[in-house]
């Protein structure tokens, strides 16, 4: 079964000992960055469609996250390793 964005949110949060606010807000600190580079990562890689669920796609996560750009997603995606 495939987790939703919350629960996915929720486990990448406690991870980093960070609040599922500060993960979902505005701040650049590179620290809360990684952080949403982690998430979307995790996120897309239950993008693969299957006959049971659903595709996460980027503006789905994009909205969850704060309402970021589906472009501000590709980007955290491409550019992980520098976070």
């Amino acid at each position: 079964m495939k987790p939703t964005l919350a629960q996915i949110a929720w486990l990448t949060a406690r991870h980093f000992g960070i609040g599922i606010d500060a993960l979902r807000g505005r701040s650049r600190k590179k620290s809360l960055v990684a952080a949403r580079a982690a998430y979307v990562t995790i996120a897309w890689s239950y993008r693969e469609p299957s006959i049971l669920t659903e595709r996460y796609s980027s503006p789905a996560i994009g909205a969850f996250l704060g309402g970021r750009d589906h472009s501000s997603i590709l980007h955290l995606r491409d550019n992980r390793d520098l976070y």
